[in-house]
């Protein structure tokens, strides 16, 4: 269960600020569409919160008026590390 206010996300009962975010972006697997949520701390790193029907036209607008919006999702360093290794390698 997660509740969005215009004082930050809550999340399972935990409050984070949004001075306690970095930014947000959607995606989308299986028809589902998840709001994703960096955090600034180290843990828990990123907040999801599975929206129900396709209402992330609604909610970024409002989103922005708090966070920095993604077009895309932001590659870890293990992501790149990852990419890295297997593009050397013909698979």
């Amino acid at each position: 269960k997660y509740e969005i206010s215009n004082h930050g996300v809550t999340v399972a009962g935990q409050f984070y600020g949004w001075y306690a975010l970095k930014y947000f972006f959607f995606t989308r697997k299986d028809g589902v569409t998840t709001l994703c949520a960096d955090t600034k701390e180290a843990l828990p790193g990123r907040l999801y919160l599975t929206l129900n029907g396709n209402n992330s036209d609604e909610m970024k607008p409002v989103l922005e008026q708090y966070l920095a919006y993604l077009e895309t999702e932001p590659k870890t360093f293990i992501d790149k590390a990852y990419d890295s290794i297997t593009g050397k390698f013909a698979i």
